[in-house]
């Protein structure tokens, strides 16, 4: 795994528990998420454990590489591909 980076700016890690093989509308739906304007977004998936201990290895991962912001999707999720956007600017217009 990377180590933590200075600056890297808005990331949004789409972060993945899964201790079954998630469904083919999961990852098609997870493909088609818009990223928000001027955010990098990556994808970190752990595979096979229980999903409490992958959710927490993903968060570890997260703070390690300096994440911002970290989208959590369980594998029976079908994300509508605005969603991130969406959620994302509330969070950025809520900050006080």
């Amino acid at each position: 795994m990377a180590e933590k980076s200075k600056n890297i700016g808005n990331v949004i890690i789409m972060s993945i528990a899964s201790a079954r093989t998630p469904s083919w509308a999961f990852w098609q739906s997870s493909r088609n998420i818009q990223p928000p304007i001027n955010t990098t977004m990556a994808t970190d998936i752990v595979h096979g454990k229980p999903v409490d201990v992958a959710r927490n290895e993903l968060v570890e991962h997260a703070k390690r590489i300096g994440a911002r912001y970290m989208l959590m999707l369980d594998d029976d999720i079908i994300a509508p591909p605005e969603g991130l956007v969406k959620l994302f600017h509330q969070i950025v217009n809520s900050k006080g």
